[in-house]
């Protein structure tokens, strides 16, 4: 699903009133004056930033070059083949509506579920129409969809790994045991960051439903359902910034039309690297200090060593025999061997992938366009 959306929307703002702030010098001269964000509220409390600033030049073609095929499609420029993008575009006025936040959750007050990303741009029409009387453009309700400039936009699944437990031991041995070209993961609780601070894409896996206990819907009569559907699920979710969506639109001349779907997640997935636990050790490694042995030999044999140990020094022996063997002591013994088999399998997660909502939580998921 879309899970946020930072970029320009091919709407009309130029009548907008959205304030202004001044700077002023102590001699009363104007020093520079800039149009904030503003924070636009739904009927669900929830909100989205949103300005106006210019459209590129690329919007405004695009959007000429829609509106005059008038069925839906563009002409690559390179191959010369014309292709049905699904979208027939409405004009790209010369200042267009800027946000950033994230569209479905203004929509349906959650982002448990929602819409799949390949609905981007019926997910952008409908925002802009539900945005409140006095933001909303003056060709919100014009037909034919809006073209856009994406600057960020975050898209996410849900994986099944059948338990609570194993959602977080995997989680464990993600942080322990992975790299990506951005170098090892970065752990904060129960999330894993790969590339957080990087400029082109970054990805971090978490448990939704712990997500849940800590931020629940606003609508009570979800909490108990929601937590139900996610407890055994794992969220993945990739975040594209700029640099890396003007390589995906160089790659793809029509993207921008095209949108993106899910599938994104998994071409970035696979640039992760995970190392196979050791789970089964035969021999104790000689480098191994008396007092690090012991504990590895109480943790093969199931004693749970990770409530009976301070918690430094938990921490230390677990670095220690991470790099010396190859296992993790914060994982059960029965659960690492489940985790090695099959967990971190590319195609194992994308055979575990939840693409359907069950139909007595579908009351709570916004369908654009009555998909």
């Amino acid at each position: 699903m879309l899970d946020w959306y930072s970029g320009l929307i091919g709407y009309d703002a130029s009548a907008m009133k959205l304030g202004m702030i001044y700077e002023v010098s102590p001699d009363g001269e104007l020093l520079y004056k800039i149009e904030p964000w503003v924070k636009a509220k739904s009927s669900y409390e929830t909100s989205v930033q949103i300005k106006r600033d210019g459209s590129t030049k690329e919007m405004r073609e695009l959007a000429m070059e829609l509106v005059e095929m008038d069925d839906g499609k563009v002409c690559d420029s390179e191959t010369g083949k014309v292709i049905d993008v699904g979208i027939t575009a409405k004009p790209c006025p010369p200042v267009v509506l800027k946000m950033s936040g994230n569209p479905v959750k203004f929509l349906q007050g959650h982002n448990v579920f929602g819409p799949g990303a390949s609905h981007i741009e019926d997910i952008l029409q409908a925002f802009v129409r539900a945005l409140p009387a006095e933001l909303r453009p003056k060709d919100a309700d014009a037909e034919g969809l809006p073209v856009r400039y994406s600057s960020r936009f975050d898209i996410n699944v849900m994986i099944d790994l059948g338990s609570h437990a194993i959602v977080h031991d995997w989680l464990r041995h993600a942080g322990s045991s992975t790299r990506s070209r951005h170098g090892r993961p970065l752990v904060s609780g129960d999330t894993v960051y790969w590339g957080q601070h990087s400029r082109r894409w970054s990805m971090k896996a978490y448990c939704k439903f712990c997500e849940l206990e800590a931020h629940k819907p606003r609508d009570p009569a979800l909490y108990i359902p929601a937590r139900e559907f996610a407890e055994s699920q794992l969220r993945l979710e990739l975040c594209l910034r700029r640099p890396e969506i003007k390589r995906l639109e160089d790659k793809n001349k029509v993207y921008q039309a095209i949108g993106s779907d899910e599938g994104l997640v998994w071409e970035f997935m696979d640039r992760i690297s995970v190392g196979v636990m050791k789970a089964n050790v035969a021999v104790i490694s000689p480098h191994l200090k008396h007092g690090v042995e012991n504990v590895l030999t109480l943790w093969l044999g199931g004693y749970p060593v990770q409530h009976q140990l301070p918690r430094a020094t938990f921490y230390r022996y677990r670095r220690v025999i991470l790099d010396e063997v190859g296992v993790d002591i914060s994982l059960s013994p029965d659960d690492s061997k489940v985790i090695e088999r099959a967990k971190f399998d590319l195609e194992y997660l994308k055979a575990h992938e939840v693409k359907n909502i069950p139909k007595h939580l579908q009351k709570w998921l916004f369908k654009p366009g009555g998909v």
